[in-house]
């Protein structure tokens, strides 16, 4: 260890501090306020732990100090050293011309989430800053970013900070399993922290969050036989598969109108769940040049009116088939 010392490779934190407690209630007084050595939030002495009389009398340090390694010294490659991520403690150890990405740790993700909950509801959170600069170094201000393993939803609030800062349109796709067990079946991580931290960040008014934006839809998958298309496919459920198909943000389906329309700047999508005259009218006033996609359980009975040339009449079953059928 005098050797490490010697040779710089022990680095020991800012705020070195030793505190000795005479008695055991000294002890607890400074346990209940939270004075007490930390490992990142979690307190390393704590009530209910074996044996808190060994530490009354005895010099406690506060803060770990952490072991420098060189790359040299490895003995498998396998196991390198970063030289590109530094942490935000050892911000000053990088010189100039170097380009690094300085990002915080677990404990900057953990606190994250809990400026936003008001509490820990995930653990071992990634900190933003570090999925941030991963994004701002990997993609273009247009891009998509897919997270398939989105847990807390640190890389959506990555993505929506990055777009604030550098005026960027990148989307994201956060995935989720609900993580539903026997002893709690109702659980569904993906409902109430992945997609409800964005919502809580579009909400926000006050604050260091206060610019960050994202429009989003909580989808919930499930998988449906190719023979079962016609009767197990639910309205709202094809509507939003033909909207992402197009590249169109998604929109609410509305059961009780007699047909469904999503109009863009260079299109128009039509789903007519309940053909009639209403949804004739509709088409019949259109803009022309302006295409128009009509999606139909049974396209049969739209066939026999005098479509113009602008409008593709499409089976629902024929393109969800054709889409997702491997």
């Amino acid at each position: 260890m005098e050797e490490w010392i010697a040779l710089g490779q022990i680095y020991f934190p800012d705020d070195q501090r030793v505190e000795q407690w005479n008695s055991i209630e000294e002890l607890r007084r400074a346990m209940e306020i939270g004075d007490v050595p930390m490992s990142g939030r979690s307190p390393l002495l704590r009530p209910g732990l074996p044996d808190l009389e060994f530490w009354v009398g005895r010099k406690v340090g506060f803060g770990v100090p952490s072991f420098k390694r060189y790359k040299k010294e490895l003995k498998r490659a396998s196991q390198p050293i970063s030289s590109w991520i530094v942490p935000q403690k050892e911000k000053a150890t990088v010189t100039e011309e170097l380009t690094n990405l300085i990002v915080g740790t677990n404990s900057e993700g953990a606190k994250a989430v809990k400026d936003i909950f008001g509490q820990k509801i995930f653990d071992y959170t990634k900190p933003v800053s570090l999925i941030r600069e991963l994004i701002r170094q990997s993609t273009g201000p247009a891009d998509l970013v897919l997270d398939f393993f989105a847990g807390s939803a640190t890389t959506g609030q990555a993505v929506m900070e990055l777009n604030a800062e550098d005026g960027g349109d990148r989307r994201f796709i956060l995935v989720s399993s609900t993580e539903k067990t026997e002893e709690e079946p109702d659980k569904n991580l993906a409902r109430d922290v992945t997609s409800e931290r964005i919502r809580r960040l579009n909400r926000l008014e006050e604050g260091k969050h206060t610019e960050l934006s994202a429009g989003f839809a909580y989808l919930r998958m499930r998988e449906v036989e190719f023979e079962d298309l016609d009767y197990d496919v639910e309205p709202q459920e094809m509507w939003s598969a033909v909207e992402a198909m197009h590249g169109l943000p998604l929109t609410v389906f509305d059961a009780d109108a007699p047909f469904n329309a999503h109009e863009s700047d260079e299109s128009t999508l039509v789903f007519a769940d309940k053909p009639d005259q209403a949804l004739r009218v509709f088409l019949e006033l259109q803009p022309a040049g302006r295409p128009v996609f009509v999606y139909a359980w049974t396209p049969g009975a739209i066939r026999e009116w005098d479509l113009p040339d602008t409008i593709e009449l499409r089976a629902v079953r024929e393109v969800l088939k054709q889409r997702f059928q491997q």
